[in-house]
């Protein structure tokens, strides 16, 4: 992970220096948050990780042509891509809860404890 973050902080200074020449607002894209989501969605298997990424990729350039078609703000893809990752966090979150209809009540007997 050391690793990773140093190389991650290289690039940085490369976007950063060379790139833009200054460290300016705006800068970065957002993809920290993206990768996030996508790990996460994947559920950590790497194999994974590439089908969820392409999908998420799908994802933003089908909002650019929105955009780009629609006169829609970008905003709407970020929307979007929070709704995703809620649900999904809704969905492992509730994945444990079982829904019983229909549970019967026990009655208590005439000594007042409930029947085995």
């Amino acid at each position: 992970m050391g690793i990773a973050g140093a190389l991650a902080g290289l690039a940085g200074v490369g976007e950063a220096s060379a790139i833009a020449g200054r460290l300016q607002r705006g800068l970065s894209p957002g993809y920290g948050y993206t990768a996030i989501i996508v790990a996460w969605l994947a559920n950590l298997n790497p194999l994974a990780v590439i089908v969820v990424a392409l999908l998420m990729g799908g994802l933003f350039v089908g909002g650019d042509a929105l955009q780009i078609s629609f006169g829609l703000p970008i905003a709407i893809v970020n929307l979007l891509q929070g709704l995703i990752f809620f649900f999904v966090l809704g969905g492992e979150a509730l994945a444990g809860y079982r829904v019983v209809l229909g549970r019967r009540r026990e009655t208590p007997h005439a000594g007042g404890k409930p029947a085995r």
